[in-house]
């Protein structure tokens, strides 16, 4: 019974995306979805199958969260808020509950890694089939208003670019460290090409760096002693600083400065800074209201969900500022708590080995570069399209330690 538990757990993770990609379709069409109930079905599986297992954690963790709740339907009379702020905590336990899941999957069963490896072609094919149908008129545009960009049947842009970066992010480490170099090229190619499609800076300036920057990072884990690192930084510091100066330089000398004005222009006078979105402002608002009538409570246990939507009419879109609007600073150690530790665990690895080790450079690139992502650009810890991605990656890093090995 347990096993077939766990495999039906992995179906559901399977096609989950799937799934986020029907529900869109769903809410675009018929303001019907579909994907919460299935989602809080599939965590309710895993929490059960881990506390037979004595993992607490998830649980704990959740209880909390839904406890910052009840102070704010206490404290606050917010009634209309609660099942609205409620999916707010099933959205990041869902990443933990998956993460550990994922490592009690894989040293439970022989085929774990395969399974998973499923998991990720499933989602890159269904990432790549929605965006590529959206060329032929298929799905939805990024900026509607604008008419840029393509995401499918998908509802979020901004989730659907975190989510290219996750699936490149897995994917083009596994080709680099077996020494594909084709396919790492290859991959590139098309990960850039799908970013490109979805037309939002996240994707697109994210793909770029991520083509640019693991190789560098994989050479890294070659190297025997520090004095090695210096023509790699030189190197890499040089790139950064030129970069720009090219990319105005070719900008200016094709004339493609001018194009892309008039081209927004024709559209929307303000159509570049939609482009770009409004989150400082919103960050502003929310931030605002919180010096101005916040209180050791509020900025112990947040102000409530409802009390956002009433302040600013919809969230940030900066997982840092809205879930310390919401929950406080209880909330954010409940939330990027999960984060850091699993960084400090990375950082001490390398301490105790004194060599650039592969899985931990790569897991700290990665959660800096998430943690970044989720303080700028669009929601990370509150992803519901690439949350499960986030917990397989981290669960995949935290699995291949040495002293993890060590104790299976």
């Amino acid at each position: 019974m347990q096993i077939t538990i766990t495999k039906f757990i992995i179906f559901l993770l399977s096609i989950l995306v799937i799934l986020d990609s029907l529900n869109g379709y769903l809410i675009f069409e018929f303001s019907l979805s579909i994907t919460p109930l299935i989602k809080m079905g599939l965590l309710v599986l895993m929490i059960s199958m881990l506390l037979k297992k004595r993992i607490y954690t998830p649980l704990v963790n959740l209880l909390l969260l839904l406890f910052l709740n009840l102070f704010h339907l206490i404290a606050f009379q917010d009634s209309s808020g609660l099942f609205l702020g409620i999916t707010w905590p099933l959205k990041f336990s869902l990443i933990l509950t998956t993460y550990y899941f994922i490592i009690y999957f894989i040293k439970t069963d022989n085929n774990a890694l395969s399974e998973i490896k499923r998991i990720i072609l499933i989602s890159f094919a269904v990432l790549s089939l929605n965006l590529l149908l959206g060329l032929l008129g298929f799905g939805y545009e990024t900026y509607a208003r604008q008419g840029i960009g393509h995401k499918g049947l998908f509802k979020a842009g901004n989730e659907v670019a975190l989510l290219i970066i996750n699936l490149e992010f897995i994917i083009l480490v596994y080709l680099i460290r077996a020494q594909r170099i084709v396919l790492y090229l290859l991959f590139s190619g098309i990960f850039l090409l799908l970013s490109v499609i979805l037309a939002t800076k996240t994707a697109i300036i994210g793909v770029v760096i991520l083509i640019i920057t693991i190789p560098i990072i994989n050479l890294l884990t070659t190297l025997k002693n520090l004095k090695s690192i210096f023509p790699i930084v030189f190197f890499f510091v040089a790139f950064i600083v030129s970069g720009p100066l090219l990319f105005t330089y070719t900008m200016k000398s094709f004339n493609l400065e001018s194009r892309y004005g008039k081209y927004f222009k024709s559209h929307n006078e303000d159509a570049i800074d939609d482009f770009y979105g409004a989150r400082e402002d919103w960050v502003d608002v929310l931030l605002n209201y919180q010096e101005e009538k916040g209180n050791t409570f509020t900025y112990l246990f947040g102000n409530s969900y409802s009390t956002m939507i009433e302040v600013a009419e919809k969230t940030s879109e900066n997982d840092l500022v809205d879930i310390f609007f919401i929950f406080g600073f209880i909330g954010v150690i409940l939330t990027y708590g999960f984060f850091i530790k699993n960084l400090f665990l990375h950082v001490g690895n390398l301490f105790r080995r004194k060599i650039f080790e592969k899985t931990s450079l790569f897991a700290i690139y990665y959660i800096l570069l998430m943690l970044i992502i989720s303080m700028t650009t669009g929601h990370v810890i509150m992803s519901t399209i690439s949350g499960t991605t986030i917990a397989i990656i981290l669960a995949l890093l935290f699995y291949q330690l040495p002293i993890i090995n060590k104790e299976k």
